[in-house]
């Protein structure tokens, strides 16, 4: 009801200035309040971020976060207010106002318009919604009634210039009276400045590209059609984008709840109620404008029938875009809000309107199809967070066993009788360094007798996995991985080209560099591998590829043979989802994503001499699965979700690291 009644109050004081002040008078307002329009999406931010830190601070901690979002809020006040001082003989020049007018205006706004939100903030956080919303209530009546108050005493444009500072000075004093407690002592911390300095700065970003991608399509519209079409638009847009209003109310009530605990079962269900209510009355309404167009042209005249369609339209892509308003405030109290994602779908959408803009329902349409988009891919990011870490199945997420040094896995398909010596071949290089091992052999849905050919070798400590549909040889890595039982974890190609004693050097190299993964590379310096120019050429194009994507160094990921701390894996194998081509490549993306930055690359030994070709099909299989990758790491941002294995008490020994040569 607050929010409501601070908008109508907004809306009634520019129809009462326009009356007072007349077309020309009102202009130079109206575009002194143009400017405060912009500013108005960072200060948001710098509420949203004080009221998470408040509602993530105990009790007593309270007041110390409060101080320091205070001291926050005057630097930027004072900041503010002197770039205007020095900015205003431009402004004034350009905006037609008079020099003092200006100042007064812009400069004596800066001080409550930067303290504001963190008072706001404070009673946001500590869940004090009627203060809040009479603070809000009393500065736009404020501004209404001074400002025809001195306008009405002959003051014109100054006068409703001083409505302005003074209503806002008035919704100050509102705003922290009922918080004067949690000041009176003096000091603040400074990491704390300097926490909310950053995530206002990223929340400022993530919120401006939301609100330009709910009205960069009246600008098009006004671009791209014929004047009367476009206002037939801008009407549309007036009554479909009121279904905004709702989710505005909305996040400004579960911010607080959900900062407090962003994670588990709660925060779904809060998420989950919210998202039902903005949608249901989305639904609601687009179906009446589209059903009772009559009631709108009640407001908007007879000749409303012409933008009821489009409006129909724009109220159903406003419902899609109120519930990404609510996943986005989301993300901000998760401390991890989708700024990329947001500004990819502001170009997308500009895009698609330029290519698409022949008519107010391809307008439409085009807003409609980004929003559902994004909806989908900010849903996802937000049901990964909320989700529960549960202990998946597998000996790798138990404590190690003490007779098992190194688990080697083993995948394959369909690889017969000439699997035997390469096993015991393994086993024996290992026993001669003395490693405590076991092999894991993953049939990946073989039709040969291979299971049961390696069962009957009766090959000491070996194990044999099996199941029926091939999968592809991540899914069949990830399954034998999850069942190791040592304090390391390495893979190798069953096909016998790579040389099993790389893997006792990589065991020996691991902890002398205090690497978390060893990478065997056949672009090692020190290699010995036959390496055809094509081949070459191949492997280098697909690794500027990486770099370029992930910023990965790694000269060769995809080399079949490696070596991870069984810690690390445990954090991350739980996240990835790679069955076939590109598993390496998201090992080490899911390890860089969790704080596991030591990679180390090896030189190899490769018998193999490269006979084969590789398939248009594969190639096109590996490019497809790198931008699923990407997709994932930077989009959907699966790979952020809390690890598993800190759940359970393994420690990341060298999380965080600088990475090491190799990396």
């Amino acid at each position: 009801m607050a929010v409501a009644a601070a908008n109508v109050s907004a809306y009634a004081f520019h129809v009462v200035m326009i009356r007072l002040l007349g077309t020309a008078g009102y202009g130079a307002l109206a575009a002194i309040v143009g400017i405060l329009t912009v500013t108005a999406v960072p200060l948001a931010a710098v509420q949203a971020v004080v009221a998470r830190h408040i509602a993530n601070a105990g009790d007593a901690a309270q007041p110390e976060v409060a101080r320091s979002a205070l001291r926050f809020g005057g630097i930027a006040a004072l900041i503010v207010a002197l770039v205007v001082m020095l900015a205003s003989p431009l402004l004034s020049a350009f905006l037609q106002v008079g020099l003092f007018d200006t100042v007064l205006a812009l400069a004596g706004l800066a001080v409550p318009s930067c303290l504001l939100p963190v008072g706001r903030g404070v009673l946001q956080g500590r869940h004090r919604f009627p203060a809040l919303g009479l603070s809000m209530v009393v500065g736009m009546v404020a501004r209404l009634g001074l400002g025809i108050a001195f306008v009405s005493a002959g003051l014109g444009l100054r006068g409703g210039i001083l409505g302005l500072v003074v209503g806002e000075f008035i919704a100050l004093a509102f705003t922290f009276a009922p918080l004067r407690m949690m000041f009176t002592r003096t000091g603040s911390a400074a990491g704390l400045v300097r926490a909310m300095i950053r995530d206002s700065a990223s929340a400022a970003g993530a919120l401006t590209a939301f609100w330009a991608l709910v009205s960069i399509d009246v600008v098009f519209a006004r671009g791209w059609l014929p004047p009367d079409i476009a206002g037939v638009y801008a009407t549309a847009a007036v009554v479909g984008k009121a279904v905004l209003y709702l989710p505005n109310a909305v996040a400004l009530l579960v911010f607080p709840r959900l900062a407090e605990r962003p994670k588990g079962p709660e925060a779904r269900r809060t998420l989950v109620r919210s998202l039902g209510i903005v949608g249901g009355v989305g639904v609601v309404a687009s179906a009446g404008i589209a059903l009772l167009p009559g009631v709108a042209a009640v407001v908007f005249g007879s000749g409303f029938h012409r933008a009821a369609g489009t409006a129909s339209l724009l109220a159903v892509s406003m419902t899609a875009f109120g519930a990404v308003h609510i996943l986005v405030y989301y993300c901000l109290a998760i401390g991890t809000p989708p700024v990329k994602t947001l500004w990819a779908a502001v170009v997308a959408e500009a895009t698609l309107i330029a290519v698409f803009h022949s008519s107010p329902q391809a307008i439409a349409a085009a807003s409609l199809v980004i929003g559902m988009t994004l909806l989908g891919t900010v849903g996802s990011i937000a049901a990964r967070a909320t989700k529960i870490i549960r202990m998946p199945e597998g000996d790798l997420w138990t404590p190690p066993a003490s007779d098992v040094e190194l688990s080697v896995v083993t995948p394959a398909f369909n690889g017969g009788a000439a699997m035997i010596p390469r096993l015991a071949a393994l086993l024996a290089t290992l026993d001669a360094e003395q490693i405590r091992s076991e092999v894991i052999v993953v049939s990946d849905g073989s039709t040969d007798d291979t299971p049961a050919l390696v069962r009957a070798a009766g090959i000491d400590r070996v194990r044999v996995v099996h199941y029926a549909q091939n999968q592809g040889k991540g899914f069949a890595l990830r399954t034998g991985m999850a069942m190791a039982k040592g304090e390391h974890v390495a893979f190798i190609d069953s096909d016998g080209d790579l040389d099993p004693s790389d893997l006792v050097r990589f065991l020996r190299l691991m902890p002398m560099y205090g690497a978390d993964l060893v990478v065997g590379s056949k672009r090692h310096a020190l290699s010995d591998v036959a390496y055809p120019p094509v081949r070459r050429a191949m492997s280098w194009g697909y690794h500027i590829i990486v770099r370029l994507l992930f910023g990965v160094k790694v000269s060769d990921t995809q080399t079949g043979i490696k070596l991870v701390r069984r810690a690390a894996l445990a954090d991350v194998l739980p996240l990835m989802v790679e069955k076939r081509f590109a598993f390496d490549l998201e090992l080490i993306v899911a390890l860089r994503r969790a704080g596991y930055r030591r990679v180390l690359e090896a030189p190899i030994k490769l018998d193999f001499q490269f006979s084969s070709t590789i398939s248009k099909a594969a190639v096109a299989g590996i490019l497809r699965d790198t931008m699923a990758i990407w997709y994932r790491r930077f989009i959907i941002r699966q790979y952020d979700v809390e690890p598993a294995a800190a759940a359970i008490g393994h420690d990341p020994v060298v999380a965080g690291a600088s990475p090491s040569p190799g990396e």
